[in-house]
Order: C-alpha cells, then structure tokens, then sequence
C-alpha cells in the first residue's frame, strides 16, 4: 500500500454512528498511514463536532466533498446512495466515462443492518454498483449474491464493523420497543405537513404503537418490575415522533437526538420489534428479542418471501396481538418462560464469527480489491 492512501468514510452524510463510524475508528487507531476523512452535516451540529472528535471532517455535498470524493482511494460507506456528493446516477456516469480512475476509485458498502428482505430494488448492482459489498451471515451472503446480482468474492462474510463495540456492556433495566418502518408511513416530507401527520395518524401502524404506549397493563408491569420502555421508531420516521404520547412515566419516547441506537442496542436488555433487522444485533449479543407482527400478511405481501423465517430463525417469540406482548413481556421479566434459552443455538448457527474482529476482517478484505 502507498503511504496516505485516502479513504472517505460516510453514515447518511448528516450523521455519525453505525458501521462507518465504528470502521473509521478502528482504521483511525489501528494504521495511522491512511488519511481518513469523515463526511458530516454542519446542519447537525452535534453530530458533526462528535465527528471532528475522532477524524478529519469535510462538509456534506460541499465542493471540498466533490473534490474529495474524485481524489479518494476508498468510499467507504453505511448507506449507498445517500451519502455521495451527487445523485449516484452521476457516480455510476462518472465511473462509466472514466474506467482508469473507477479501477482505482473502490466503493465499499458496509451496509446499515442485515438485510433479510428483497432490497434489490433499492441496491441491486445495477441500480446501485460498489467494488465490496460486506455481508454478516451465510446465509445473508447467499441472499445478496442471489437477490442484488454480486459474485462471490464481492460480498465477503465478516460481520458487522459496529458489533465490534457491543462487547463488555452490562444491560440496565430497559426494554427497547423499535419497529420498523412501513411504505406507507415512510416520511418524504412533502410542503403539507399537517396533511402528512394527518394520514399517519390514520395508519394501522401508529394506531397499533398508540395503543401499546397508552397500555395500563403495561404500565403496571413495568412499574411491579423495576423496567423502562424505550421507544425509538425508525430514522425515516422519526420527523413525525411528535404525534406519539404516553403518560407512563416508564415509557420514553426518544429520537437520535436525545440518544444514539447504538448507545441503546449497549443498554437495552430485551427488544421488541416487528421485521426490523436490527434484531440481528441483538441476536449477536444473544440478548432476546419479541417480534410483535400484527401486520405480518401486508408486510409479506410489500416484500415477498425471504429466507429469514421470524418462527424458524428468530431471536425470541412472534406474537400478533398485544395482550400476547405482553404477556411475554411479563414472563421474559420473571423469568417465567423457557422460551428464551432456545434461540441461543440459533445463534451459534446463524452468526458466522462472535468476535470483535468484524472491522479487521473488513480491512484485511478491502485490501484485497
């Protein structure tokens, strides 16, 4: 490797966390001899100081970032397509038009979560083209070879670079409630924002998680038994946190501005989701997991079927009605169910390596292109 190679590193673009910041770190500590430049959002202050903390730091979709992102030896990415200067149509012209400077130009897609779902429309090769694709299980390697169109040797098994950091960490007394989005509450804030707040609160999903926070069962048992309940939609969700209440004062209703998932994947001791993929985190740290699926035939029927099977494969109980959450709850918080000591094999067969060395065997792969 030549001396001050350039790597620029990228979350969303307007924020740190996830696995390019925990990668930036570990190559920031580890090899000195790379000059590592991390993209941040002055809009977003506190996650741009956060930023200049640890690294170098160049403005999102500045003419700095521009120039950066042509000069750079590696893109090193969360999301792809989201965090380029341009629209990645112009990335994929430029690479295009330009063969000689794309062999030297590596895109390396790190990934936000697991995926466990037909994403190819969003990053199928054709649509969104990188160098290295990181996956963190077998059988999520097969599916995206399969799925998004990559060879083999594109898609290594490592892990991924943020697991490295949940080792050592004693859960508290939280339960972490975090569903995932769904397409028709996904938030493209459009110039009527009453109109979009209306129709959100019209959906199933916000009526379903309502009624949940204002659940006096609930608020009983966590206050018998000593838990909070932390409440954290989705990113794409999360503009319209404000329709959401509760007047449990063990419910939280938190965004990422009051505190960082990752801070919250450290602490939490059991998760509720739905289909979310960051189960698999959980999973990793064989902590539990209740997958609460009240709308589990729309969901199968918006992405299809998937090799992931939540009764098969999954990290804890599916339930599809609210008085069964909460009954598992109550026996997850009593110790009364067995049910929670049979996904540990699953994770044995499931996660590939159980390590911290996920962001080494991303670097030693990226070496490798």
């Amino acid at each position: 490797m030549k001396s001050k190679e350039l790597w620029l590193f990228s979350k969303h673009g307007n924020d740190v966390g996830d696995n390019a910041f925990a990668f930036l770190k570990y190559v920031k500590k580890n090899h000195p001899e790379i000059r590592c430049v991390f993209v941040a959002d002055k809009k977003y202050p506190e996650a741009y100081e956060a930023a200049k903390q640890v690294s170098e730091v160049v403005q999102f979709r500045s003419l700095k970032h521009k120039l950066l992102f042509l000069k750079a030896d590696k893109i090193i990415t969360s999301h792809v397509g989201d965090s380029e200067p341009w629209d990645y149509e112009k990335v994929i012209e430029l690479r295009e038009k330009h063969p000689k400077w794309a062999k030297k130009h590596k895109i390396i897609h790190l990934q936000h979560g697991v995926i466990d779902k037909n994403v190819s429309h969003i990053y199928s090769k054709k649509l969104r083209p990188v160098d290295l694709f990181i996956s963190s299980t077998p059988a999520e390697k097969k599916y995206i070879e399969k799925t998004l169109g990559y060879e083999s040797e594109q898609v290594p098994c490592t892990g991924l670079a943020r697991w490295d950091e949940l080792y050592g960490v004693e859960p508290e007394k939280i339960i972490l409630l975090i569903p995932r989005y769904r397409a028709d509450v996904m938030v493209q804030l459009p110039e009527n924002k009453k109109k979009l707040k209306y129709h959100f609160m019209c959906t199933q999903f916000y009526k379903k998680y309502q009624e949940l926070l204002e659940d006096k069962e609930l608020a009983k048992i966590l206050e018998e038994n000593d838990y909070r309940l932390i409440f954290y939609p989705h990113y794409e969700v999360q503009p319209l946190i404000g329709c959401f209440h509760t007047d449990c004062e063990r419910i939280q209703i938190l965004d990422r501005s009051n505190i960082s998932l990752d801070e919250l994947l450290k602490k939490s001791a059991l998760m509720i989701t739905d289909y979310s993929s960051v189960a698999f985190d959980f999973g990793y740290m064989r902590k539990p997991v209740i997958y609460y699926q009240f709308d589990r035939d729309m969901f199968k029927a918006e992405y299809g079927g998937s090799y992931f099977d939540y009764e098969r494969d999954g990290f804890g109980p599916v339930v599809v009605k609210k008085a069964e959450l909460i009954l598992d709850i109550h026996k997850w918080m009593t110790k009364k169910s067995e049910e929670y000591k049979d996904f540990t094999p699953r994770c044995e067969s499931i996660f590939k390596y159980n390590d911290n060395e996920n962001c080494k065997r991303i670097y030693e792969d990226i070496l490798e292109i």
